[in-house]
């Protein structure tokens, strides 16, 4: 999800990164940055961006998975995105919406050139 980092002399100005983050990653990066240990008793989906935010790395390549309630719509990795399906379903109607031509797709698309969603 787009964001914006702002720490004076840990953050280089002008940093731009295309690392995938979502908010589970908050969570995670906000107890380490505070130096808070999380429980071990859990799994924690999100992971720690301050490596990239820092700097240290450019990227870590990990899958994202997008669900909407139980159901899975789409999973990310990197530049790669494929789309299971976009807002309705034959059987579940969870918000509006339309089968999009070359969205709609199981097929991995490369958007990088054609961001369309």
């Amino acid at each position: 999800e787009p964001g914006i980092a702002w720490w004076p002399g840990t953050i280089h100005p002008g940093t731009v990164t295309s690392q995938v983050g979502t908010t589970m990653d908050i969570l995670v990066t906000a107890a380490n940055l505070a130096g808070v240990k999380l429980p071990q008793d859990r799994v924690y989906d999100g992971m720690d961006l301050f490596p990239v935010l820092s700097g240290k790395v450019d990227r870590v390549e990990r899958p994202v998975w997008y669900y909407r309630g139980n159901e899975l719509f789409a999973v990310r990795v990197g530049r790669w995105k494929m789309h299971l399906w976009t807002w309705n379903h034959e059987h579940y109607q969870f918000c509006p919406g339309q089968w999009v031509w070359d969205v709609t797709t199981p097929d991995q698309v490369n958007r990088t050139s054609n961001p369309v969603v």
